[in-house]
C-alpha cells in the first residue's frame, strides 16, 4: 500500500518498489510466516524452492543491534548475508536496525 500521488514519487521511494531482489523474493515465496517477537524484535522468514529470507523489524523506540541470539537461531552460522533492500553482502553482527525499521536478508 502506498500513500502518495505516483506522479510525485520520489527517487528513493521508486528504488523501493521497482527493487528486483525484493520482487523476485515476492514472486517466488512459497513460505512466509511470522517466527518470533517480543518486546523489541518481531522476526519473518520466507522461503521459495531454492532461498531462504529473514526479516527483522526494530518494533521498539530506540535503534538496536540485532541480538546475538537472534541471529544465531535464524540465521545460523553464516557471518555474511545479502541485504536485499541495500543490494549489498553485509556483516549481521556490523548491523543496527533504527526504531521502527526493518532489516531483509536472504541467507
Amino acid at each position: 500500500m502506498y500513500g502518495g500521488t505516483l506522479p510525485d514519487i520520489d527517487g528513493f521511494t521508486l528504488s523501493l518498489f521497482t527493487n528486483e531482489e525484493v520482487l523476485n523474493m515476492y514472486h517466488t515465496l512459497n513460505y512466509r510466516r511470522q517466527i518470533y517477537r517480543d518486546d523489541n524484535w518481531v522476526v519473518w522468514e520466507g522461503r521459495s524452492d531454492k532461498e531462504e529470507y529473514v526479516a527483522f523489524f526494530n518494533i521498539g523506540e530506540a535503534n538496536l543491534d540485532i541480538p546475538r541470539d537472534l541471529s544465531d537461531r535464524f540465521i545460523g552460522e553464516s557471518k555474511v548475508v545479502r541485504d536485499l533492500w541495500g543490494k549489498k553482502d553485509i556483516r549481521l553482527e556490523e548491523q543496527i536496525v533504527n526504531a521502527h525499521g526493518a532489516l531483509l536478508i536472504r541467507k
